[in-house]
């Protein structure tokens, strides 16, 4: 064949190829691609761009690296727009290593290139990566554009970092970027997800014109600020403005509402909605029922997520991995695992969304070899783990210490590329901590990339679990010092430290900080408050805080009880037993230890002997070794050696009959 027809027919293949890209059409892109290497032509950079484009599109990541091959063969990798294909292509199928050794090869980057590894970066949950990118590129001398500010004001919200969404809002009014559309739906979205709805409004309402997507934007926003009904104005003002919102639109704004309660905590309010769409004619979609189950999961609601699942039947979206998923998360959640797997096995192509929300529920349950085996199976069935289910993997091997499988799953996620996501990250962290290996867990920890709340607080509680409270407390400091904010669980682990060394200045300094922080009102931070204080011998502070508390659970009665049990005030136990029940709270099995301690150093024998009574006739609470253990103590106290001898022997007797029977219910609640 002439040289010059093999050209001719280059070019028509490549325009060919370019065609079904920007259509949309992936898969027909790389059949034709298939077509033409069978016919012996030779791709050159024009063939390969849309073909590195639709392998993106694909997220077909095996296809994407043959292609980067055939690149190197033909020499054109130095190109810059090929260059920023291949950055965008591994990008966007996850592989964030190899994005960046493709682009720090690069001989030269253009925007296009920043701006793919950007939006790579927010993808995958690295938004302050994406800033340090951004922050990189303009002392580069790049001049973002639409596409970049798009990805930095994700990557602002995608952390929450307001002020840095600040700035670059400044640059975008200087730079005329203010009036484009996805710019400007995506400044609304950032200051919404902020928590700044005066800028969001600020932007609304100079946009020269607000589709349906600017619009609920601004619905979700007060969605998320518990402010229901000034959502629903927004919807009716959207209409009234001309923006007419089609049967889509109308379940979206449903769905934000559904969705809004359920962040709020209000489960039950998000089904009552739920309901009312349903009386009002609106059929709902895919979406919504991720929301009423994710409300039933939230409430443990099972009657009412059977229900949901009968009109999901209905209307045929039982299919839909992501409802399916759902479906088996909420059935776990409320303690059916046996439905849950009746779905899953039901399902007709299983996800790697459904493989995961089965792993979450065997550990939830306690079921960690059962998730481990899942897991095995999920993989000789060839669906690829997502970060979501190395965490339920990770959680399963802590949760049963398979220290040798936690190392295997380690390998597998430095294979994947998944190590420096946060989550993964603070997961393995925790693995190796309560599986009695701190050395690997701190090696973990010092090579993440960038350590998030979430692995500083994992850590902390490594060394709280290894009875290192002084090193968590040193850890905390140098978490402060590097600029990191601590959340409610990193307070929490803190002041356990505090409490197991009996530090009290430094739990006042983290008081302080906690105060600062506004995470006072958090329920678990207040019990951990009154803990630390009883336990470090200031009850004064301790009664203080619990006061103040907005609201009371058991575990901050527990907290309160036990201080008053440790410090021999036996009668003030009592009384605030009595309010604890006004109050409407249930004891647990711990409250009763508290009491009974309680009762054991102030030779309360009758008052023991009542609270034994109680737990076990009136609360179904079997007694355990701690129960028996202070009721023995009061007993032999006042003199009861033959009640002390029974309790010992009815003890000793039970634990026979658990061990005869291999009834594990009974041991638990004697051992």
């Amino acid at each position: 064949m002439a040289p010059g027809t093999v050209q001719m027919g280059s070019f028509s293949w490549n325009r060919r190829l370019a065609k079904h890209v920007k259509a949309g059409e992936y898969e027909k892109t790389m059949e034709l691609f298939k077509q033409m290497q069978k016919k012996g032509m030779r791709p050159d950079r024009f063939t390969l761009l849309p073909v590195l484009n639709a392998c993106a599109g694909l997220r077909a990541l095996e296809e994407g690296r043959r292609a980067h091959e055939l690149i190197m063969q033909t020499g054109c990798e130095a190109d810059i727009f090929v260059g920023s294909s291949l950055v965008d292509m591994y990008a966007k199928c996850g592989h964030m290593e190899d994005a960046l050794r493709v682009f720090n090869k690069m001989p030269s980057r253009d925007v296009v290139t920043w701006s793919a590894l950007i939006l790579g970066h927010v993808k995958y949950g690295q938004g302050q990566k994406a800033l340090e990118l951004f922050r990189q590129m303009q002392q580069e001398g790049v001049h973002p554009d639409g596409v970049t500010y798009v990805g930095v004001l994700n990557a602002c919200a995608s952390i929450m970092a307001l002020e840095e969404g600040r700035c670059a809002h400044e640059q975008i009014i200087q730079s005329g970027y203010e009036l484009d559309a996805f710019v400007g739906n995506s400044l609304v979205d950032m200051y919404v997800k902020c928590g700044s709805m005066e800028d969001a409004w600020s932007v609304f309402n100079k946009m020269p014109s607000r589709d349906a997507v600017t619009w609920t934007a601004m619905i979700l926003g007060h969605v998320n600020c518990g402010q229901g009904q000034k959502a629903l104005d927004i919807f009716q003002q959207m209409k009234e403005e001309g923006v007419q919102p089609d049967t889509v639109w109308a379940v979206v704004c449903w769905n934000a509402m559904i969705f809004g309660h359920v962040k709020g905590g209000e489960g039950h309010k998000a089904l009552e909605l739920f309901q009312k769409m349903l009386q009002e004619g609106v059929q709902p979609d895919a979406i919504t029922y991720v929301g009423v189950l994710n409300a039933c999961a939230s409430i443990m609601a099972l009657e009412e997520g059977r229900h949901a699942h009968e009109h999901i039947i209905q209307s045929g979206c039982e299919s839909n991995s992501f409802v399916g998923s759902s479906l088996i998360d909420m059935y776990a959640k409320c303690g059916s695992m046996e439905e849950a797997s009746r779905v899953f096995n039901k399902l007709p192509s299983r996800a790697v969304v459904c493989w995961t929300a089965m792993i979450f529920g065997h550990v939830k349950g306690g079921e960690g070899h059962k998730a481990l085996e899942l897991f095995q199976k999920m993989q000789q069935e060839g669906v690829q783990p997502d970060t979501v289910t190395y965490v339920g993997v990770l959680n399963a091997c802590a949760s049963i210490m398979a220290l040798e499988e936690g190392r295997h799953a380690h390998e597998q996620i430095i294979q994947s590329g998944c190590e420096s996501n946060a989550f993964v990250g603070s997961s393995l962290i925790d693995m190796y901590a309560k599986c009695g290996s701190m050395e690997e867990a701190s090696r973990v920890f010092n090579k993440l990339p960038s350590r998030a709340v979430v692995c500083w607080t994992a850590m902390i509680f490594g060394h709280m679990k290894h009875g290192e409270g002084h090193k968590a407390l040193e850890l905390f400091q140098k978490m402060l010092q590097e600029g990191v904010q601590p959340d409610a669980v990193t307070y929490v682990g803190v002041l356990n430290a505090c409490a197991s060394i009996t530090a009290l200045e430094e739990g006042r300094r983290a008081h302080e900080h906690i105060i600062q922080s506004g995470c006072e009102a958090d329920v678990f931070v207040g019990s951990s408050l009154v803990d630390m204080y009883a336990k470090c011998g200031s009850m004064e502070d301790a009664c203080r805080v619990f006061n103040s508390m907005p609201s009371h659970d058991v575990f901050s009665w527990n907290a309160l009880l036990g201080g008053f049990a440790m410090h021999g005030q036996g009668k003030e136990a009592l009384v605030h037993f009595e309010r604890m029940c006004e109050e409407g709270v249930h004891p647990g099995d711990v409250t009763f230890v508290c009491l009974l301690s309680a009762c054991s150093h102030a030779g309360f024998v009758d008052e023991g002997l009542h609270f034994y009574s109680l737990m076990t006739t009136v609360y179904r609470i079997p007694a355990k070794l701690e129960h028996c253990t202070c009721m023995v103590n009061l007993l032999g106290r006042a003199g009861h050696l033959q009640e002390a001898e029974n309790i010992i022997q009815g003890y000793v007797w039970l634990s026979n009959l658990c061990a005869a029977t291999g009834n594990l219910e009974l041991s638990e609640n004697v051992e």
